[in-house]
């Protein structure tokens, strides 16, 4: 197959980025991180760290961050033949999970797999047009802790390395909640950057902060294709706006609402544009919503993200909010002054 002709719309958005700027380890501390704070309406932009944070914020002013939880869903598995195979368990149906395999199409349907961590935990393959799914051959009271025993934080696969101790609790925000109601496959990073004493500080110059959560899958790393432009769609992912957090953004708005991280706003633009702004229904659901300019974003006065990855459906939804030139004149500036890129990396305030 040829090689795919890149989208008119990523013009501009392909752009060399030194390896040595890609974070492969988190900030010492959360808030330690640096920050760049741009404004839209004048231009203007300063350099800062994230513990600075609450001078550039105002009382009344609402952030919104993601809760959702991610679990260690990425699990070695061997054929019987040795040969290692890594996998990323997605969602279960009744008993067998959706799987991304590497190297998957050497597997046969069928076909008895080993998990690498204890091999008495053993998976039937069942390869469907719909994906790969495997089935435990192994007692159902057994599989409740399944990803505990077996998994490994589902670190990017850019980092190129395994899963190290900082990850089990870096990769993780401190707003994580583990629900009933799914958890992620890969985290929202610009809440990494938030510690317990910097909530207390926005709590006292009086910065309320509410959540949603977005069950961000493994598809976020997933190259964009010209299929996602015709259908105007990416991988979907499901979403909740707690009562709580909907009767704030009904109400009368005192302040800036400040999206944290691009799921967060994903969310929010979702449900404004279901119910016109108001927040009274779908405020659960699945959402496939792919922006990008000239698009516009409704729902959030301020948004505060990392710095993504070059042509990603994340940097598009970034350019929905924060002028294309601007946008890219911040991420040249960031590359000059040595800015950590990526999930690991630092965050910007756009405002």
């Amino acid at each position: 197959m040829g090689k795919e002709i890149l989208h008119p719309v990523l013009e501009g958005f392909h752009f060399h980025l030194p390896e040595d700027r890609i974070a492969q380890y988190p900030a010492e501390k959360r808030e330690n991180s640096r920050l760049m704070v741009i404004s839209r309406k004048t231009g203007n932009i300063w350099h800062a760290f994230f513990h600075q944070l609450p001078e550039f914020l105002e009382t009344g002013d609402f952030l919104i961050t993601n809760n959702t939880y991610v679990e260690k869903k990425r699990v070695y598995l061997k054929r019987k033949s040795g040969a290692r195979l890594e996998s990323v368990f997605l969602d279960k149906t009744g008993d067998s999970w959706e799987v991304l395999m590497k190297n998957a199409r050497r597997i046969a349907n069928g076909e008895i797999l080993y998990a690498e961590k204890a091999m008495e935990y053993t998976f039937s393959v069942s390869k469907t047009p719909e994906g790969i799914f495997l089935t435990p051959l192994f007692p159902a009271e057994n599989s409740g802790s399944l990803l505990d025993i077996l998994g490994e934080m589902p670190i990017p696969p850019y980092l190129a390395r395994g899963e190290e101790s900082i990850d089990r609790e870096r990769y993780q925000s401190i707003f994580a909640v583990k629900e009933m109601d799914g958890s992620a496959a890969a985290a929202p990073t610009a809440s990494f950057h938030f510690s317990h004493e910097l909530v207390d500080t926005l709590a006292k110059k009086g910065v309320g902060m509410g959540m949603v959560r977005l069950n961000i899958g493994y598809g976020t790393f997933a190259p964009l294709r010209s299929i996602n432009f015709e259908k105007k769609e990416l991988h979907e992912e499901a979403y909740v706006i707690p009562e709580i957090t909907a009767n704030r953004l009904r109400g009368e708005k005192n302040g800036r609402i400040i999206a944290v991280g691009t799921t967060s706003l994903r969310t929010l633009e979702t449900v404004w544009r279901k119910t016109g702004g108001e927040y009274h229904h779908s405020l659960h659901g699945k959402t496939s919503l792919f922006l990008y300019p000239p698009d516009k974003i409704q729902s959030v006065d301020g948004l505060i993200t990392n710095f993504h990855l070059p042509g990603s459906s994340l940097i598009l939804l970034v350019a929905t909010f924060l002028e294309k030139d601007l946008l890219l004149q911040a991420y040249a500036e960031a590359i000059e002054q040595e800015y950590r890129f990526f999930s690991y990396g630092d965050a910007m305030l756009i405002l």
